[in-house]
């Protein structure tokens, strides 16, 4: 009896001073947004930016969970109005990525106590691969762009092109011992043909190797993602020697997007 009165005297005292408790702000929405840095370089950083709706000024107080349950400390970020006469409370929040990870976060808001408000789950996805060096790109591209048939056949020594490209084919005009003897000249070249197109087909594998790299901003970086990816593939089961994928063959690229990112696919057949 004596704690009521106590009570309702302490209220009396305080709007007799006109001391009146803060009303808490009502939060209409809460969105959540992730942007991971471009390129395939780790560590580097992913950055969630959290929206809160407001019917006014004042505090607000964010928190972050993950799909496993855990949770960040108190945000707090302050409501103001904007351009369109709404009032919106904003908090950046940064991640440094330092391995391949794939987690979903949501954003929970309160202008008081609980979190009454939560935004969608959003995926959080990155993968950690190795670059090309800087200042290398051209180079490595057109070593890797010669094909199977170029790297067997005899380069000319620099300064003597055009007289050893004259040489070689002055030497493959002249008359074989078996027309020499009468024989049929096509009989011979398509024996050797044959043969040829036999080795070339032997020099790459028989099945596809595939590599597919998902959360790319644009389909130009994600085939240049998933192409380092068949490469390191084609290296680690088959060897150094087949992991050019420039000198594949069989190759086929196609990219889908979802959520505003590209998830894309290569496949081709290793060749030496």
């Amino acid at each position: 009896m004596k704690l009521r009165k106590l009570i309702l005297a302490t209220m009396v005292a305080g709007f007799s001073l006109g001391i009146v408790p803060a009303q808490a702000l009502d939060i209409k929405k809460v969105q959540l947004g992730i942007k991971v840095a471009k390129g395939a370089a780790c560590p580097r950083k992913a950055t969630l930016k959290l929206w809160a709706h407001t019917d006014g000024p004042g505090a607000v107080k964010f928190q972050l969970q993950n799909q496993s349950g855990g949770t960040t400390g108190a945000l707090f970020a302050n409501a103001v109005k904007g351009a369109a006469g709404t009032y919106l409370a904003t908090y950046t929040h940064t991640i440094n990525v330092t391995s391949n990870v794939k987690a979903k976060y949501k954003a929970r808001a309160s202008s008081g106590g609980t979190y009454r408000r939560a935004s969608n789950w959003v995926t959080l996805k990155a993968t950690c691969g190795p670059q090309p060096r800087k200042g290398h790109k051209t180079t490595s591209t057109k070593r890797k762009g010669k094909s199977l048939s170029d790297l067997n056949r005899p380069q000319p020594r620099k300064g003597h092109s055009t007289t050893s490209s004259n040489n070689r084919k002055g030497v493959k005009k002249k008359t074989p011992p078996a027309r020499a003897a009468g024989k049929s000249l096509g009989k011979p070249i398509g024996k050797s043909t044959t043969k040829s197109a036999t080795k070339s087909t032997g020099a790459c594998k028989k099945h596809a190797v595939r590599a597919t790299r998902s959360g790319a901003y644009t389909k130009k970086g994600g085939i240049a993602s998933a192409k380092i990816a068949w490469r390191i593939g084609a290296g680690k089961k088959y060897g150094p020697l087949w992991k050019s994928y420039l000198n594949s063959t069989a190759k086929k690229q196609y990219c889908k997007r979802r959520n505003g990112f590209f998830s894309c696919t290569v496949s081709a057949r290793p060749c030496k």
